[in-house]
């Protein structure tokens, strides 16, 4: 994207990524796709994730996400 067009991806466009990854496959693959990337994701990313979870039933990765947006709530 960006050699092509000269745009450097931003937070939105990972947002829309996730958001349509988490459509395609289950939110676990998605939690630890955003886990394991060299991206410093924000809240919203992970706020993104919250609603995909809850519309597809998965406590698990709730938990998960929840998890996470403490850690950027309330860094140790």
């Amino acid at each position: 994207m960006t050699e092509r067009y000269g745009i450097v991806p931003g937070e939105d466009h990972y947002m829309c990524i996730v958001d349509l990854v988490s459509h395609a496959l289950s939110n676990d693959r998605v939690v630890e796709w955003i886990e394991n990337s060299p991206f410093g994701f924000s809240k919203r990313v992970w706020e993104n994730l919250i609603g995909n979870c809850v519309i597809h039933g998965n406590a698990e990765s709730l938990e998960k996400v929840e998890k996470h947006l403490m850690e950027l709530d309330y860094p140790e």
